[in-house]
């Protein structure tokens, strides 16, 4: 018995501990901590808390680089009421906003068409700079934070943003138009082999906003740092080609963008939510309470689903890569066809073919 005990104890299965019962001192044996339990701590919540909204929704979670040492930056934040968290140099983490509360954490900002993220994100400092590694007692504090956060919000990997991600600045004598690059806030927090130590398997693939149009790259080495061009899905440097006509835009509504066919089965409706639906599913209605941004197929059917067993090319066969061929990945991302790597296209994806 005594071999067993210590061959699973060398094995590290189990630890010891010596305790004093009666005057005599035993040795314990328990089983091991393998993740420590998350404290937060509420020495510097911010007196701004108790007047903070409540936000109606909670999309994203940002995070942020302080570029100053906790002792300076826990002032500042806790003072304005600037962030929901801080992780401190040694893992602890601090509350200064309520989570279910608006922190002013992102300022101006942007991604994917919803402006202003402090009414619909969760905003995380950890201490330090964005263009240095954090230490390992914030990356077990943070991947824990970010897990339980998470799991109460149902946000998604692809929905955990780094700051320098979603600031964009206003029109100015360098750049005429509204433009990503303002900041580099947070911005190692979207290397891969970080993410991965945070428990993010999946990270943005591109930037929607520059995609779409609504704002120009004027920081060609960020967007490279944030969204690297040997990615199998290329970053893209504006609207491609064959993408779908948008919603909201310059008035457009069902009927001016599909006319006739805006109820029929062949036009598609990409919801902002991440639903598709048929125009045949939509009352005249519903069709003026689509949301902006819905992305729309005229004159396209669903192919099938991308499973291990059904690649892109069983379902489309050889215009699997034609430009206009579209894959919905489960992140709701929308790849054309000729930027897709076949082999690379998640299980969950969404084939949109032509109607033929």
């Amino acid at each position: 018995m005594t071999r067993i005990i210590a061959i699973i104890a060398h094995s590290g299965l189990f630890f010891s501990r010596r305790i004093r019962v009666r005057g005599v001192v035993r040795w314990v044996w328990l089983l091991p901590v393998f993740a420590e339990a998350l404290t937060v701590s509420d020495a510097w919540v911010s007196p701004r808390n108790p007047e903070r909204a409540l936000r109606e929704e909670t999309r994203y979670i940002v995070l942020h680089t302080t570029e100053a040492a906790s002792s300076s930056a826990l002032q500042k934040l806790q003072r304005r009421g600037e962030a929901h968290y801080l992780v401190d140099e040694t893992g602890q983490v601090f509350r200064i906003v309520d989570r279910h509360r608006v922190a002013y954490h992102c300022g101006r900002s942007m991604w994917d068409g919803h402006t202003n993220l402090d009414r619909i994100s969760i905003g995380i400092e950890v201490a330090g700079y964005h263009d240095r590694d954090i230490e390992d007692p914030q990356y077990h504090a943070l991947a824990a934070l970010l897990k339980k956060l998470r799991r109460i919000y149902s946000v998604p990997d692809h929905r955990v943003l780094t700051h320098s991600m979603v600031a964009y600045g206003a029109p100015n004598r360098w750049h005429s138009r509204d433009h990503r690059g303002r900041k580099r806030c947070g911005m190692q927090f979207a290397r891969d082999d970080v993410r991965r130590r945070l428990g993010l398997r999946r990270r943005p693939l591109f930037d929607p906003d520059v995609r779409a149009g609504r704002l120009i790259q004027a920081d060609a080495e960020l967007a490279a740092a944030l969204f690297p061009p040997s990615r199998s899905y290329p970053a893209g440097r504006g609207p491609h080609p064959a993408m779908p006509l948008v919603l909201g835009r310059d008035g457009k509504t069902p009927v001016s963008l599909a006319g006739s066919k805006w109820n029929r089965p062949c036009t598609l409706y990409f919801l902002t939510d991440g639903r598709l639906v048929g125009g045949d599913t939509l009352s005249e209605k519903d069709a003026r309470k689509l949301p902006v941004d819905t992305r729309v197929w005229i004159g396209y059917r669903v192919g099938g689903m991308v499973t291990t067993k059904r690649p892109a090319f069983a379902i489309s066969g050889p215009r699997w890569d034609a430009p206009d061929t579209f894959y919905l990945l489960p992140d709701e991302t929308v790849i054309p066809g000729d930027l897709a790597d076949e082999r690379r296209i998640p299980d969950g994806t969404r084939v949109l073919m032509r109607a033929e």
